[in-house]
């Protein structure tokens, strides 16, 4: 909280995400049925489901066929059990896996249509007369025109919308892929009526939902007229329209069976050393693992992939029409909301992270120190999805790569030996992989790092020497790497030979060697040596007093490197003895002259 103190906290409401989707997509349905509005979600002011119209009807009088269903759409709002990534679904094959599917349709007649024009009706005139006694009869033919209306009118009877299947498949593949209806707008990977999980094989595949939206329609049509003839006639006709929308899904292995992970723990007096490497493709449609839980005697440390799932909002407003117009409103988060923000899981690329989980009240002392990382093996570095506006981690700040190995050293202020270590994991479909993880112990070997066949130089610089690193049994430790810095701070590494040997030259008063010890674990019957350091300070002499001569350029190279306590330790150490001898000369040459 920014402000504790002026904050008025009230008593939260909250729902798990199965209840979240849920109300979601039933609210969005709610008035699915109700032919007069429909409910579109929006995102940046578009549809976030493509609509539709369709169910075409003819009309009278030489109109043009009209749609009686309008702004249909179906949606897929989630994928239970799977994560949005790389423009996909990425889902385990099984336990059950299902899908949220809202929709909603508007329904609507054609208005009434009429027209005026003229009848023409034939009149006939008739004249008789007698001529030389013979009757005869003239005809003769006019036209008259009159007045007349022809009308149609439209009445919406009924309408009705329903999803009628969601279907995963593929071409070629030759399973169950109808999925089954599970509530009103909740549909499940399951056999009917065995209620077992469907089965996918790996692969990439298409989720499909199909709406279908009927409406019944009354026409009636006619002639009305004062002096025409007049008709009517009716007629009540059901029309059909059908639309899809379909996601993309990729299938994986629920349980991961390619996967394999090993926890070799190091066990030492205060430092212990994990070594973590595990086989299989740690891209999120293959075999990943989330987090990897080590305990070793109560010190415990969460290794954490580098797999981040966030639930993302997918619309921002919802557009309600009606016949006589829309209005637009903004999506809530609230709980029990009337438009609530449809949202999905998504992932993204983050850091592989280690940390000690939370310290239980019930444990009394719980012993650690702190982590750091030592090497790592790098396998990938993935293109994660970038987060969307407003979803800030700082985990995403810098991608991370996709390792088959990681090393750790865990600090403790307690200096047992003899621990072991246990360990669980699982992976990002909620799978136990504690029957693919492998956990051993062994202890450190300790090695030892000597200076031997120094040859000091006269200027101070380009002193040289031997280093020789070997284990407690005097036996040589080849192709070890030794880290050397002399006394202004340069660093370099040099490299054991098969006598466990390397030549060093350095300037200075000091020189620091280390071994940091084995990285890499090379097998369960190896040795895993420990590390080992020495600081070598030049005896006094000759060679040190004309090296220290020069003060102002001695603590002009001293000042900027670390080892300058040291530095200064040791130019203590020779003014003092340098003082004491002079002192003793002085005396000892005055005796002998006297």
């Amino acid at each position: 909280m920014a402000n504790p103190e002026e904050a008025l906290i009230h008593t939260a409401y909250y729902s798990n995400t199965i209840d979240r989707n849920l109300h979601a997509a039933g609210q969005y349905s709610r008035y699915a049925q109700d032919s007069d509005r429909v409910a579109i979600p929006t995102v940046n002011g578009r549809a976030l489901y493509p609509t539709s119209d369709g169910a075409s009807m003819s009309r009278q009088w030489g109109q043009s066929n009209f749609d009686t269903v309008r702004d249909a759409w179906v949606g897929i709002n989630h994928v239970f059990g799977g994560v949005w990534y790389r423009d996909s679904y990425v889902v385990g094959g099984t336990p059950t896996r299902g899908a949220y599917v809202p929709f909603d349709h508007r329904a609507i007649a054609p208005p009434d249509y009429s027209y005026d024009d003229q009848c023409k009706i034939k009149h006939i005139h008739r004249r008789t007369h007698t001529h030389d006694n013979s009757t005869h009869t003239h005809k003769s033919t006019h036209w008259h025109y009159y007045d007349r209306t022809k009308w149609a009118e439209y009445e919406l009877i009924n309408s009705s919308a329903e999803v009628t299947s969601v279907q995963l498949d593929r071409p070629g593949f030759s399973g169950e892929s109808d999925w089954a209806k599970f509530g009103d707008t909740t549909w499940i990977a399951i056999e009917d009526p065995s209620s077992m999980p469907l089965e996918y094989p790996r692969g990439e595949y298409i989720l499909t939902a199909t709406l279908r939206v009927t409406s019944e329609v009354e026409s009636r049509w006619g002639i009305t007229s004062s002096r025409c003839n007049e008709w009517s006639k009716s007629s009540t006709s059901t029309y059909t329209h059908t639309t899809q929308y379909s996601v993309p899904v990729t299938i994986t292995d629920f349980d991961s069976p390619n996967l394999n992970i090993s926890v070799v723990h190091i066990d030492g007096e205060g430092d212990d050393r994990l070594l973590v490497t595990w086989t299989g493709d740690q891209d999120l449609p293959h075999d990943p693992w989330r987090q990897i839980q080590v305990d070793v005697n109560g010190k415990v440390v969460n290794i954490d992939s580098p797999w981040r799932f966030y639930g993302v909002s997918r619309n921002d407003g919802v557009e309600v029409r009606t016949a006589s117009g829309s209005n637009t409103y903004d999506v809530t988060h609230t709980q029990g909301d009337r438009w609530p923000a449809i949202y999905h899981y998504q992932t993204s690329v983050a850091n592989v992270t280690m940390e000690f989980p939370r310290q239980q009240d019930s444990v009394e002392t719980q012993r650690w120190g702190y982590l750091r990382t030592v090497d790592t093996q790098v396998a990938a570095r993935p293109g994660g999805a970038p987060l969307p506006a407003g979803v800030s981690d700082t985990d995403n700040d810098a991608p991370t790569e996709l390792y088959t190995q990681y090393v750790v050293t865990l600090n403790s202020n307690d200096l047992e030996t003899g621990e072991t270590a246990t360990a669980t994991a699982d992976n990002p479909f909620g799978s136990s992989l504690d029957d693919q993880l492998n956990v051993s112990t062994k202890p450190y070997s300790p090695t030892v790092l000597r200076l031997m066949e120094i040859d000091r130089s006269p200027t101070g610089e380009g002193h040289e020497g031997t280093l020789i690193l070997t284990d407690t049994n005097s036996n040589f430790l080849d192709n070890k790497t030794i880290t050397v810095t002399q006394a202004d701070g340069t660093n370099w590494t040099v490299t054991t030979d098969s006598e466990g040997r390397a030549s060093v030259t350095w300037d200075g008063m000091t020189l620091r060697a280390r071994y940091d010890g084995d990285v890499w674990d090379t097998g369960p019957d190896n040795p895993y040596y420990k590390g080992d350091s020495i600081l070598y300070l030049l005896p006094p002499g000759d060679v040190a007093f004309v090296a220290a001569g020069t003060v102002g350029e001695y603590i002009s190279g001293a000042i900027n490197n670390t080892l300058i306590f040291v530095e200064w330790l040791a130019l203590g150490i020779f003014a003092f003895w340098y003082v004491r001898m002079r002192r003793r000369t002085t005396k000892r040459g005055g005796g002998k002259k006297a």
